[in-house]
């Protein structure tokens, strides 16, 4: 695994952080504990849903990005995360979709606390095999400068 320091990372840069084919057991389990919703776990009931079916819960879809993130050939080194600003679901996440991450340096300056480190905040979305937007958000995170 190759780290991605702050100085590596550019201003618009764009970056594929991988794929994903959404489980729908995996969906519902996570569901059962976490977002016991019927639209999330019941497969008949969600028929009555505007959804009209199983759908993803948000925690799994942001679960995928953030295991997406952090498993790839090159991972960002990062120190902490601050925030995820304008979360958004625009459309559902449905059992077999194949989600993809894009990640977009939007924002980048040096920390003013910690001299070994930088702030990025990221724009990312989350789509489905039809190029459809299921999820978006902005992140902002600390990230450690190369070690000298």
């Amino acid at each position: 695994m190759d780290w991605v320091y702050f100085e590596d990372i550019e201003l618009h840069q764009k970056e594929q952080l991988g794929e994903y084919t959404v489980d729908k057991e995996e969906a519902i389990e996570l569901s059962r504990k976490w977002d016991p919703q019927p639209f999330h776990t019941d497969e008949e009931l969600a028929k009555s849903f505007p959804s009209g079916g199983i759908i993803a819960p948000a925690i799994y879809t942001i679960g995928i990005v953030n295991r997406l993130a952090v498993q790839g050939d090159s991972v960002v080194a990062a120190m902490a995360g601050f925030g995820w600003d304008e979360v958004r679901f625009p459309t559902p996440v449905y059992p077999d979709d194949r989600i993809s991450i894009l990640a977009e340096c939007v924002e980048k300056r040096e920390s003013n606390s910690r001299h070994d480190a930088g702030i990025v905040c990221s724009l990312i979305e989350v789509k489905n095999q039809r190029s459809e937007l299921r999820l978006s958000f902005k992140t902002t995170i600390l990230v450690e400068e190369r070690p000298h």
